[in-house]
């Protein structure tokens, strides 16, 4: 069996998310061809995997201007390129708007067509009509689904983003921690929480510094920083004397692992969610984790053991979890502990046994 992985984006999540997947190929599983964008950061990881590839530019704003347009073109030498390596199915690894208008409106490259969802839904900001229309018809034509969470593929199911018959396997969202990495992190004097990734508005960061607000009005000692790009209006810049640290700015996966080592505590005080990349991340560099529970959050942690989540999505909540770990170091400590190990159980090598099983069974799954 010969697997195409897709994934078109040119930073963030995605490309990381192919790279992983077929770095872990490579010695195990399907024999993997990829397709990526020459312009993604990380382009020079993929071609040092020095696997067949099938490359398109989406790059900035005009160069994606130009992929949607030539969808069509795409999608027709995607499918030529997949027969001339003897391709039995394709995986697409994280969605992308080029990749569902080619592959939705002029069909996949391959007749077994599988998607890896992350998400139920749009988040707010990404929303609408014509968006929501090619993903819809890009869900139509797979084969089957790789879902990241019981609660992602419970609310796909619900919503008929996935139709009935197309089956569901359920697997779990890998960390991004590099191999060889250490999750070490260097002591400091107080305990440090810390917040990461884009500032959006369901991202709930408003909770975190009203939360943070809370604490600091008690006297509660720790350390406080934002690490992320977005805007911060509204209630937040109320509070931003109470940062620490911050950092409102893009973060480069290179330096992901050294601001991870920052932390004892990362907080996701999400409003709505699926699952999170965050917590895969921070729980591969032995860092504990609170959540909101909201989404598949919770299926992603021990809760009591390699985190807290948090009773309600509410700045008081936060309060409560919050102000029962930093009491207690100790538990700080072992939870990020045992984050690291749960986060090597869950690994990459995991994920593409659930997806071979996918591709070779054709039936709905479940986590093992």
């Amino acid at each position: 069996m010969k697997v195409l992985l897709v994934q078109w984006g040119r930073r963030n999540a995605g490309p990381l998310f192919l790279a992983e997947l077929a770095g872990a190929s490579q010695g195990r599983g399907p024999s993997c061809v990829l397709s990526f964008s020459g312009d993604a950061e990380l382009a020079p990881v993929l071609e040092g995997l020095r696997l067949p590839s099938f490359r398109i530019k989406t790059g900035g704003p005009l160069r994606l201007a130009l992929a949607l347009l030539l969808a069509p073109v795409h999608a027709r030498r995607l499918r030529r390129f997949a027969g001339a390596h003897d391709v039995s199915s394709t995986v697409v690894v994280m969605e992308h708007p080029v990749q569902s208008v080619a592959f939705g409106m002029f069909g996949p490259p391959t007749r077994d067509y599988w998607l890896v969802m992350h998400d139920s839904a749009l988040h707010d900001g990404e929303a609408n009509r014509v968006a929501a229309f090619f993903r819809a018809r890009d869900y139509r034509r797979a084969t089957g689904v790789v879902a990241l969470s019981n609660d992602t593929a419970a609310r796909a199911r619900a919503s008929g983003l996935v139709p009935p018959g197309v089956p569901i396997v359920i697997s779990h969202h890998p960390s991004h921690r590099r191999p060889g990495e250490l999750a070490e992190r260097s002591p400091a004097a107080r305990l440090r929480i810390g917040f990461v990734g884009r500032i959006e508005p369901y991202k709930g960061l408003e909770l975190l510094l009203e939360a943070v607000a809370a604490l600091r009005a008690r006297d509660v000692d720790f350390e406080f920083e934002v690490w992320g790009a977005g805007r911060l209006d509204g209630k937040a810049k109320r509070w931003l004397s109470h940062v620490d640290r911050l950092e409102n700015r893009y973060l480069s996966d290179g330096e992901l692992g050294d601001v991870y080592r920052r932390f004892d505590i990362v907080v996701t005080p999400y409003l709505e969610a699926s699952q999170s990349g965050i917590v895969a991340m921070a729980q591969a560099y032995g860092v504990a984790v609170v959540v909101t529970p909201v989404g598949a959050l919770a299926e992603q942690i021990e809760d009591g053991v390699t985190g807290l989540v948090a009773p309600d999505v509410t700045s008081e909540a936060l309060v409560t979890a919050l102000d029962y770990l930093l009491a207690r170091p100790a538990v700080v400590a072992s939870m990020g502990r045992a984050a690291e190990q749960r986060a090597e159980e869950l690994g990459w090598p995991a994920l593409l046994d659930d997806l071979a099983r996918a591709l070779e069974s054709n039936t709905i799954g479940d986590l093992r």
